[in-house]
């Protein structure tokens, strides 16, 4: 598995990984009742952005600087 994924790759999407585990659970459990709503929102749409950013850096189609990049700009925009 090291030959073919970076160690930096896989330990940024662990770390998602766990962010939006409870992100989500806390997503379905609460639904539309909490103020933190827009923000759970967030953290699953980040997950998602990371999965496939995880996915392309796995497979060689972009490298780093694009990934932090276009993560950079999912935020500001």
């Amino acid at each position: 598995m090291k030959k073919f994924i970076k160690p930096k790759s896989f330990s940024k999407f662990m770390m998602v990984l766990s962010l939006s585990s409870v992100a989500i659970a806390k997503f379905y459990m609460l639904r539309k009742t909490n103020e933190n709503y827009k923000f759970y929102r967030l953290v699953i749409l980040f997950f998602i952005d990371c999965c496939l950013l995880f996915i392309f850096q796995s497979f060689k189609l972009i490298n780093l600087t694009i990934s932090i990049i276009s993560l950079y700009l999912f935020f500001f925009i």
